[in-house]
């Protein structure tokens, strides 16, 4: 077992090295572009981030409240549209909080006007999947096997995994936790933690302080008490993902790079999830 284990780990290193080597030499890691300055307000912030997560506290509240009034004991499908909605009303909320700022501003957010398009930039973040993806695998599998030894950790799970093996339990609910886990967060998340965090942090501490500061909070922000000693193991693998996108975001200037590329991530995981896990 643990000669399978140390297997996968130097195969993972190797195939992460070619690839930095073949993406470096391509000018994949070309020095970060200049933006034009937000000059976004550390309130803004935020607000931006208590609107969020401000209405997803009052929507589960809410919806506690009205599963105790009407379900003695609610249902798989109940819970799953549930949270469905919370998600979809707390990303409204966010969208109708940007729509209130200074529109120009929130639309050099998402995107620089001078430089390549939607398309272009989505395509390189499914691209960058490519790169990134062996590398946080094997930052993962390092720090998993570093549980097991020292804290005995076999297993544990990531909410939004926990939740979608939940969700698969009823096939009617596999395609909303698809499009909560694919479509909804990776959008919310990037606007939140790129966009807002990372755009104000630009311009306080310099581009490459920034990166770290928003893929620091991104990663605190998945950790949860029931992950137990899990959470080192994904604050590790969350954080230089979370590398990448704010990497992504000043590379290209646009938002959709990132966004991209956490879709694919949180993709692949589902699909993995979907047709290999019992």
């Amino acid at each position: 077992m643990l000669k399978e284990e140390l297997f996968s780990l130097f195969f993972l290193f190797l195939l992460s090295a070619l690839l930095f080597a073949i993406a470096r030499k391509r000018g994949y890691f070309c020095p970060l572009q200049s933006h034009a300055s937000l000059q976004l307000r550390f309130l803004q912030v935020l607000k931006a981030f208590g609107t969020y997560l401000g209405t997803s506290f009052i929507a589960i509240q809410l919806a506690s409240f009205l599963i105790k009034a009407f379900f003695a004991k609610p249902s798989i499908l109940v819970l799953g549209w549930m949270q469905f909605a919370i998600s979809l009303f707390s990303g409204i909320c966010l969208l109708i909080f940007c729509s209130l700022q200074d529109l120009s501003q929130m639309r050099r957010m998402w995107k620089e006007e001078k430089g390549s398009s939607v398309l272009y930039d989505m395509g390189i973040g499914v691209v960058s999947w490519i790169i990134a993806f062996p590398f946080v695998a094997f930052l993962s599998q390092l720090s998993d096997l570093f549980l097991f030894y020292f804290f005995g950790t076999e297993s544990y799970e990531q909410e939004a995994v926990r939740f979608l093996k939940m969700m698969m339990s009823t096939p009617s609910l596999i395609a909303l936790a698809t499009i909560m886990i694919i479509g909804i967060a990776p959008v919310f998340e990037e606007l939140l933690f790129r966009g807002f965090l990372q755009s104000w942090a630009r311009e306080k501490m310099g581009k490459k302080a920034a990166i770290l500061t928003s893929s620091l909070f991104f990663a605190i922000f998945h950790l949860s008490v029931q992950q137990g000693y899990g959470n080192i193991s994904l604050f590790i693998s969350l954080f230089f993902l979370a590398l990448f996108l704010g990497f992504l975001y000043e590379r290209q200037g646009s938002l959709f790079a990132p966004i991209a590329l956490h879709m694919t991530f949180n993709g692949v995981s589902a699909l993995r999830i979907l047709l290999f896990e019992p």
